[in-house]
């Protein structure tokens, strides 16, 4: 017994979702192109930032960010491309201050 038999909802469109997984091919999926991200891409978007003297987790404002954009653009791309490539997404990325 399923979990929608046990609830006894009635689904109309069951056959529909069925069919259309059923005829589904992996031949079909388009495989995504990972463009590299570029320098000037990470400054541009540093400095469209709304400006802020309120700092994050790690301490730094976006002032800050803003004045040294040049300076941190390339590790940032260099580790912005890397996450892309392998998939991965680095930990110390995934904190934000709300």
């Amino acid at each position: 017994m399923n979990i929608t038999s046990s609830l006894n909802i009635k689904h109309n469109d069951t056959g529909k979702a069925s069919l259309l997984l059923n005829n589904f091919k992996l031949g079909n999926i388009v495989q995504m192109e990972i463009i590299p991200v570029s320098e000037a891409e990470v400054v541009s978007i540093i400095k469209h930032l709304k400006p802020k003297d309120s700092a994050g987790y790690d301490g730094i404002s976006i002032n800050i960010l803003k004045h040294c954009a040049h300076i941190i653009s390339k590790p940032l791309t260099h580790i912005y491309n890397c996450s892309l490539t392998s998939g991965t997404y680095p930990e110390r990325c995934k904190f934000a201050v709300v």
